[in-house]
């Protein structure tokens, strides 16, 4: 079977200003249409790491001013 470090979602915000916001928080992530997300995961990354980014996804789309 095919395995794939590379997940696509979509968000409801613009996705250049969602990946503007995760970026200047640290997390970066590339749009793809006007509400397509595609981020790549490295190998190396722990599950800490994924559970960092969500929560930085997280602040971003409820509007949480902690960058």
């Amino acid at each position: 079977s095919v395995q794939s470090n590379i997940v696509r979602f979509e968000v409801e915000m613009d996705a250049g200003d969602f990946a503007s916001d995760c970026y200047s928080r640290g997390l970066y992530m590339l749009p793809s249409d006007q509400h397509g997300m595609r981020a790549v995961l490295h190998r190396d990354l722990s599950e800490e790491d994924v559970d960092a980014a969500l929560q930085i996804m997280k602040q971003v789309v409820s509007g949480s001013s902690n960058p």
